[in-house]
């Protein structure tokens, strides 16, 4: 199970935590156990695979907010054929990540914040922001932006989803479909 947490982004920017959980577990599958606000002990039946709250992506010794995973209130998606897991956050930070490690392979600054979780579709992710922006790009290792459809006077809260070969966003005042003529 893939899950980030942080807190109510109304309250605006900060950190979160992303976590890879086997769920195959039974009672308390935690990473430490103790009392809330003390220092806690390592759980020896935890069941976290991996965490991920920050990496130096660029090696330079210095954590840049997009090297942090951020508030979200996004799910995550995954590329089956790829095993890479794709997130943005709150600060409008999209993520890419290998399944099994937690490997951060890249990062994309929106430029805009982001309520909506992302899209994997047809080998590609689908992401959308508050300013209306659908940014494509290739579910791969090595960070390939495809696209980037700017739609003026629009706001998008709503994640991206695809139905019988049509892709649909939603906006505050409007829906978009798109199909790829045949």
């Amino acid at each position: 199970m893939y899950l980030a947490n942080g807190q109510d982004p109304e309250h605006g920017e900060g950190y979160g935590m992303l976590w890879c959980v086997d769920i195959t577990g039974k009672g308390d599958v935690s990473a430490e156990l103790g009392e809330i606000g003390q220092p806690g002990k390592p759980n020896p039946n935890s069941k976290v695979v991996w965490q991920f709250d920050k990496f130096d992506l660029h090696h330079d010794g210095k954590f840049q907010r997009a090297e942090h995973m951020n508030r979200t209130i996004s799910s995550a998606a995954i590329d089956p054929d790829t095993h890479l897991l794709f997130i943005p956050d709150f600060s409008g930070i999209v993520h890419c990540f290998d399944t099994e490690t937690g490997q951060m392979y890249w990062t994309h600054d929106l430029e805009s914040a982001t309520w909506s979780s992302p899209l994997v579709c047809d080998g590609k992710v689908f992401v959308t922001d508050e300013d209306g922006d659908v940014l494509v790009f290739a579910a791969s290792r090595q960070k390939r932006l495809l696209a980037k459809n700017e739609i003026a006077d629009a706001r998008s809260y709503c994640s991206p989803i695809v139905a019988n070969g049509v892709l649909y966003i939603t906006y505050r005042d409007r829906l978009i479909a798109v199909q790829n003529p045949r």
